[in-house]
């Protein structure tokens, strides 16, 4: 239906870049249909009121020339007679980490049924938006796109039906086939949860000496006096204050006091610091009483370790401007999402006090299953897990996405440890899906694949290109769909094929080099860019891809050489890299010597099944010793695959080492897990509280605690064994294809008691590890 709009734009402003367009059409109806649908696309993003109502719903992650369109209920909102349908589109053009630059457009149709009751065509009215700058403004970061300017003095109550349009000029029609193809989004919509109660975690004067370059960077060089909270709302002495000493701000237009400057006080502002209580993903909110010119900058982020929102950090702006309008100013931006713990507003050029109401955010959500948290004998345990669920959620909305706070970007590398984890919770496999294709539809000509998507592909990670067919596999094995690798078959192939025509000495693979490729691996010495003629990591990823290629292949019925190719590939890595006198492998060759070591390498060998028997005790030595340069958060998912299966001491280490990375954050009230161990501080302070490539905890529960193991594709077969460690009780459930699979265990002296509930298509089969015997298993009620 939504075929039968068209596309439209303003007249003349094809080349503008941050550009915000409003549309208006009035129609009408002589009854609201039972059901009413809006269908709608645009580049780049969009805000729509029907009769003044908004309605949640944002534009999916895609590219530029292959649009997608949502479609949203909206009967609730028409009336019988006259309607108004009110749509803000904000357009980037731009090219950022999350958007690849395209033209500007709006497509829409409203529908009951097979009844079309409304279109865009070049009837619509549409204009730039008064209140919102235009044109250049600072840019969040290269990740994230433009910060916003709004200014309230000149806003419109354009969006409400009885608003008169008539002086506003027609849309036009936007030049036909740039658009090569419009379908349905490929994700659920996100669900918008009421704004939380802040707490006033500071507030009190400021100091601005000097505008900067931009907001973020003014507020960052504010100079800040705090104050009691109690101190400023009683000397203020507003009897009409809904409460004078409640640190807790709701979004319901009730308003605090605040005190004045004091007099002859060197302060020329005021500042107001909330807490979200833990880290979340929405849109800003913010709600005061204020007089008309007032300047409010909005910044965000992840901690106070400055004692402040650290917002103007290596050229990134986490930081917008509101300007007020006289009396009561309720604002909400929902063409950006922002992820933070804290919320921080400046306030300048004001006539009189602020009165706060509210400086939060609306948090949005992928929707997922509701499942049973899983719990265990040790608190610290499940707080742990509970923590890497909701650092997951955190970073899953249009896409999975590194960490909201500073790049919202999809990476093949993030987005495997994410999918994977999603897995043995939500069964996550359209969303999976849906990330995986954007990944995919990256590919450029030297055979790589774009570091996000969808962005344009001027740079690349070869190891990340391989990553992405492994997940293409993984997809496959936890899902049971060939599909999606049906798709990309002809990527894949391009993608071997290109990289193993860069043959290089020894029977190994030389990595692309130059300006548009970037060597990483890991965040840690070496690996972080590791332009090595020969070196361990891109080969072993290399083979990874080989062999998920071959699996694929196989499944799909598909004859090629790519498994003999991985395994003459396999022995020349462990020939070549094999340092005898260290007992491990080097990860470099450089200058005519092996160089470097890092568990990450002996990880992967061991993952791989690379080693030889006779090597394996030493590798294992020299992994747990603490002498090799260590595995960072990104790679940790290896580990437990590497080790778990061989024996007792290396279940213990690989539990003891993934406890003692990640439980001394929730003993630091962390809410979110962190991109490195070096928290807010890492990347020259710019390191993220919030990534889920860190979730790890909430996979091992699942996969090794409780020990459910998928041992055919979709889970139609699956292996039952769980690993106990200091535990003596743990319970939790997974999500698959074929239904919810229970896990419960208790621990005795003579062994554990297992109790399973599974759909009955699918095999259930119980396994124990020596240390841990099974003596009692039920699976739906029946002792096995």
């Amino acid at each position: 239906m939504i075929h039968q709009g068209k596309w439209i734009w303003l007249a003349n402003r094809q080349a503008d870049k941050n550009f915000y367009a409003s549309f208006r059409k009035t129609f009408q109806m002589d009854q609201v249909p039972d059901k009413a649908v809006l269908s709608l696309a645009a580049d780049s993003n969009f805000s729509i009121w029907i009769n003044g109502i908004r309605i949640p719903g944002s534009q999916f992650s895609d590219y530029a020339q292959s649009k997608t369109y949502s479609s949203l209920p909206v009967t609730h909102a028409l009336r019988s007679g006259r309607n108004t349908i009110a749509i803000l589109v904000h357009f980037i053009g731009e090219e950022f980490a999350t958007y690849t630059a395209g033209r500007p457009g709006l497509i829409a149709a409203l529908y009951a049924g097979d009844s079309l009751l409304c279109a865009t065509d070049d009837s619509w009215k549409a204009r730039q938006d008064t209140a919102f700058a235009s044109g250049p403004v600072s840019k969040v970061s290269i990740q994230l796109g433009y910060t916003f300017l709004y200014d309230a003095r000149r806003e419109e109550p354009w969006q409400t039906p009885d608003y008169r349009d008539d002086h506003w000029p027609d849309a036009v029609l936007c030049p036909a086939g740039y658009w090569q193809s419009l379908r349905q989004r490929p994700v659920e919509q996100l669900t918008e949860l009421p704004p939380p109660g802040v707490r006033a975690a500071q507030a009190g004067y400021l100091l601005r000496t000097q505008e900067y370059s931009t907001p973020a960077e003014s507020c960052f060089h504010d100079l800040m006096r705090p104050v009691f909270w109690q101190d400023l709302t009683t000397a203020a002495g507003d009897p009409n204050s809904f409460d004078l000493f409640s640190e807790t701000l709701q979004d319901n237009r009730h308003f605090t006091a605040h005190a004045t400057l004091p007099e002859n006080a060197p302060e020329n502002g005021y500042y107001l610091i909330t807490d979200l209580g833990k880290e979340q993903v929405g849109f800003l909110k913010i709600s005061l009483d204020a007089a008309e010119g007032t300047v409010v900058d909005i910044a965000h982020g992840e901690h106070l370790l400055d004692g402040r929102v650290r917002c103007s950090i290596g050229g990134r702006n986490f930081a917008d401007r509101y300007i007020c309008k006289e009396g009561i100013n309720d604002f909400l931006y929902p063409l950006r999402r922002i992820g933070a713990r804290f919320v921080e507003l400046h306030v300048t050029q004001a006539a009189r006090p602020p009165r706060w109401g509210y400086a939060g955010i609306i948090p949005v959500e992928y929707p997922l299953p509701e499942l049973p948290p899983f719990r265990s004998s040790d608190r610290l345990h499940d707080k742990l897990h509970d923590v890497a669920v909701d650092t997951l959620k955190a970073c899953m909305h249009e896409h999975y996405e590194d960490c909201p706070w500073r790049e919202q970007a999809l990476y093949a590398y993030d987005s495997r440890n994410q999918i994977l984890y999603g897995y043995y919770l939500w069964g996550n496999d359209k969303f999976a899906a849906a990330s995986l294709d954007l990944l995919g539809k990256g590919l450029r000509e030297d055979g790589q694949i774009a570091i996000t998507a969808p962005r344009a592909p001027e740079l690349s990670i070869p190891v990340f290109t391989f990553v992405w067919i492994a997940e293409l596999w993984e997809h496959y094995w936890h899902s049971g769909d060939l599909s999606l690798f049906t798709a990309h078959r002809g990527t894949v192939q391009t993608i071997l094929e290109k990289a193993l025509a860069r043959q290089a000495a020894h029977g190994l693979y030389a990595a692309p080099s130059g300006s548009n490729v970037w060597n990483f691996c890991e965040w840690v010495d070496s690996l972080d860019r590791c332009d090595a003629a020969l070196q361990a990591p891109y080969n072993l990823y290399l083979y990874e891809a080989l062999t998920a290629a071959a699996n694929l292949s196989e499944a799909a019925g598909i004859r090629n050489d790519w498994r003999q190719r991985a395994a003459a590939l396999g022995c020349a890595i462990e020939e070549f890299f094999w340092d005898g006198a260290k007992g491990c492998y080097a990860t470099l060759w450089e200058n005519g010597t092996l160089q470097k070591y890092h568990e990450h390498i002996q990880t992967l060998m061991l993952f791989h099944e690379l080693v030889p028997a006779e090597k394996q005790q030493t590798v294992l030595q020299n992994l747990w010793s603490g002498k090799l340069t260590g595995l960072s958060f990104s790679a940790l998912p290896y580990l437990p695959g590497a080790v778990m299966a061989r024996n007792e001491d290396c279940r213990r280490q690989c539990s003891e080492k993934i406890s003692s990375l990640f439980e001394p954050l929730i003993l630091q009230n962390a809410t979110s897990l962190w991109e490195t161990p070096g928290g807010g501080n890492a990347f020259r302070y710019a390191g993220s509280l919030c990534h889920a490539w860190s979730s790890l905890p909430a996979y091992f529960n699942m996969r090794y605690i409780l020990g459910i193991t998928p041992q055919a594709p979709g889970f139609r077969k699956v292996e039952i064994k769980p690993w106990c460690g200091r535990l003596y009780h743990a319970e939790g459930q997974v999500q698959t294809p074929h239904g919810r699979i229970t896990v419960r265990w208790d621990r005795k002296d003579d062994g554990i008691a297992v109790e399973v509930r599974a759909p009955e298509e699918v095999e259930i089969v119980f396994a124990a590890h020596p240390e841990f015997p099974v003596r009692k298993a039920f699976c739906n009620g029946q002792e096995v």
